[in-house]
Order: C-alpha cells, then sequence, then structure tokens
C-alpha cells in the first residue's frame, strides 16, 4: 500500500493528553526496570508540563516560575498509518525546511520519552544499539526518509542528533531538581513523574557523587570559556543557511554564515569580538583568493561550504578533531571531499586566533569529561544546541 504524505502539522502545546500517560504515573510510587523492548512500551511524554504559565513551583522553600513545557508533537505521534511527513535533506544528513524542523522537533520528543533511553547510562555509546535502533524506526514511520547511501547519512545524523538531544534533557532534569542543599532523598522523592523513577534515582546518585561534581566543574569551566552566541534562536545552522540559499540563488559557506547568524535585529554585530572576526573574514575574502574556496568545493543542496583553509579556519583557528564549527551537527574534518591528511591539512591552517595551551588543555579535558548530566554544558537551547550542534 503506497503511504500517503502528511498535510499539516501543529505542534501545540496544549495537545490532549494520551491514555498511556495513565502508566507512568505509577513510576513514583513503584520503580520499575526499563521494557525489553522500548518503543512498544513509549508513551508521550507527560502533559505536566502544560499548566498554567501563571501557577508557580515550590522547590524546597524556592519558588520557582513555570515556564512553557516542552514540546509533545501530539499531532506526528498519532500520524495514520499510511502518512508520512516528506522531509528535504542536504548531502550531510541535515534536514531542512519547515519539515526539517518538525523532525528535529520530535527528535527532541523521542529523546524525553519515558522508558524509551535510560536516564542513567553514563555515556550516549553505553546505550545500546537496540534502543537506537527502536528510536530510528519511530522516525521511518512518520517521516520520507531517503534511500541508501543518503538515507545511511540522515540514520547517523539523526542518531547524533538524539544523543545530543537526549544529554540536553538529562541537563535540563539537573538545572530544575538539583541542587547542593537538597539531600539526595529529598530530590528522589520530589521525582517528575514521567520518568523512570528506578533510572531517575541513579542519575541523582550520579549528580552527588564525587565523578559527578568533577564532570560538573569541568563543564563549568568549558563553558565559561565561550564568550560568542549566536542569534539564530532555535533554528538549526542547516535549515538557516537552506534559507540563505534560496533567497541569494548563491550557495552559502560558512563565513556568509557566521556573519549573518551573529547580527543583531538591527544589524549590528552582537559584539566588538564579533564585529572583528566579521571584518577580517571579509578582508580575507577580498584580498587573498587562494585561500577562497573554489566554486566545486560547494553543493547547491542545503550544505553549508567549507574547506580546512577557508576564511573561516584562517580567523577562528583550525579545528579540532570530530568536528566542523560553524556547519552544525555531522561534518566530521574527514568529510571534506578533497581532505587526504586530515591532521596535516589543519596544522597547515594559518591561526590567526591561536589558543593558549594552558586553554587548549582544559578545553580537552572538558571535552573528555563532557556529559549528559552536566546542567552547565553550553548553548544546550541554541539553534545548533537545539537541533543539531553548536556554534
Amino acid at each position: 500500500m503506497t503511504r500517503k504524505r502528511f498535510r499539516t502539522i501543529s505542534s501545540s502545546s496544549q495537545p490532549p493528553v494520551p491514555p498511556s500517560q495513565e502508566a507512568t504515573a505509577s513510576q513514583e510510587a513503584t520503580p520499575s526496570q526499563p521494557p525489553a523492548h522500548p518503543s512498544e512500551q513509549a508513551t508521550m511524554p507527560s502533559s505536566d508540563n502544560d499548566q498554567s504559565l501563571n501557577d508557580n513551583e515550590i522547590i524546597g522553600h524556592t519558588e520557582v516560575r513555570k515556564v512553557r513545557g516542552g514540546t509533545r508533537m501530539t499531532d506526528v505521534w498519532n500520524l495514520k498509518e499510511d502518512e508520512l511527513i516528506p522531509v528535504q535533506f542536504n548531502g550531510n544528513g541535515q534536514p531542512l525546511g519547515d519539515e526539517g524542523g518538525i523532525f528535529n522537533k520530535f527528535t527532541g520528543c523521542v529523546a524525553r520519552v519515558a522508558n524509551q533511553i535510560p536516564l542513567d547510562a553514563a555515556d550516549w555509546r553505553k546505550v545500546p544499539m537496540s534502543i537506537k535502533e527502536d528510536c530510528w524506526s519511530l522516525m521511518t514511520k512518520r517521516f520520507t526518509i531517503p534511500e541508501p547511501p543518503l538515507g545511511d547519512i540522515v540514520k547517523s545524523w539523526f542518531l547524533k542528533d538524539l544523543g545530543e538531544k537526549w544529554r540536553n534533557y538529562k541537563c535540563s532534569l539537573k538545572l530544575k531538581y538539583f541542587d547542593e542543599a537538597f539531600t539526595p532523598q529529598y530530590v528522589k522523592n520530589n521525582a517528575p513523574t514521567d520518568v523512570n523513577l528506578e533510572q531517575f534515582c541513579k542519575l541523582v546518585d550520579f549528580w552527588y557523587s564525587d565523578a559527578g561534581r568533577h564532570r560538573s566543574h569541568a563543564g563549568k569551566q568549558n563553558r565559561s570559556l565561550q564568550t560568542t552566541v549566536h542569534t539564530a534562536g532555535s533554528k538549526s545552522f542547516a535549515r538557516y543557511a537552506h534559507e540563505l540559499e534560496k533567497e541569494k540563488q548563491v550557495p552559502i559557506n560558512r563565513a556568509d554564515l557566521y556573519k549573518t547568524v551573529h547580527m543583531r535585529s538591527d544589524g549590528s554585530p552582537i559584539n566588538p569580538d564579533v564585529a572583528e572576526k566579521i571584518r577580517r573574514m571579509e578582508e580575507i575574502g577580498l584580498n587573498d583568493s587562494g585561500s577562497s574556496q573554489t566554486s566545486d568545493e560547494f553543493r547547491v543542496d542545503g550544505s553549508i561550504g567549507w574547506s580546512p583553509s577557508d576564511r573561516y579556519a584562517q580567523v577562528i583557528g583550525p579545528e579540532r578533531h570530530g568536528r566542523i564549527r560553524g556547519v552544525g551537527l555531522g561534518p566530521t574534518p574527514s568529510s571534506h571531499p578533497t581532505n587526504t591528511n586530515e591532521q596535516r591539512q589543519y596544522q597547515d591552517v594559518p591561526n590567526n586566533n591561536q589558543v593558549s595551551p594552558a586553554i587548549h588543555r582544559s578545553s580537552h579535558a572538558s571535552r573528555k569529561t563532557s556529559v549528559a548530566d552536566n546542567a552547565d554544558d553550553a548553548e544546550s537551547g541554541g539553534a545548533d544546541g537545539a537541533e543539531g550542534g553548536q556554534d
């Protein structure tokens, strides 16, 4: 049977409460083991977050103002079996357009579903692959996924993004429920009703452990090194660049995107440091044609153009292993089509923004110790924090 494509999507914060939610409410009284097949017992996130914004909550002796809860995407959860949401992806597997935004938001919903992904896993790499496959199955039943090889790239991107959102969800739990002034038992007694209680208790024990405190401290140090934030909001860099590409009818590179997403609404840079970096990138583009990318280095498919020696790299500095800054989650240094010797290329990039050895060591150490449980991690709510990567 040919599956129909979906019509319109509503991401209202006030959808009806799913009947299956009643099962999760009893977890606070009776801890339970995670199911053998999470996707079969997964429930939509609780409606506890949908109370009035004027109803404040008392945690300990502190009155906490309630804000809008997480998006639950009920329309997507309740899609008929023959309906799929058509999504466009670029060559890096990053979702584009409005439907791509729905894909990203629904990924966040999957990361928050009770009994879907264990909260007490110390690292995303330790989450069983069978659980990740169950999460991917939830996506393929609701969105159009291209055939391989692009489909495989999309799946790889999704799993990275899901890991980011799972980590950010744990950060949000810590931000809301953890306090050094509270005892671990007090936090456990006030656990949210839409989580697996046994897993939450183990997570609380980690927060109060020496290892948990050490990781939190390392994360705070790493966050303090970040002096520049983008203005793209919750929209991913890939979606932002795709819109610019359609508007200007030219490929977008990360230097162009950097300027666009670091401007205020009045068109001015967000701070003097950003203004200077933009000036230097533009100067290099005008005066050093040898450092500019040639047109064949770009793909006109919504991907953000980059190379190891582009204007961005010359001003911001060479990339570290494992990710490319300024292009969102997904691309890695080895993924560039002209890259044959990653380490040599990155060492040869002129770096006009050198980082001191002490800061480099601190940053490296914090990367090794960055974990899902750090509520102070960088920009979890930003454009590529919310939808894939960071600036």
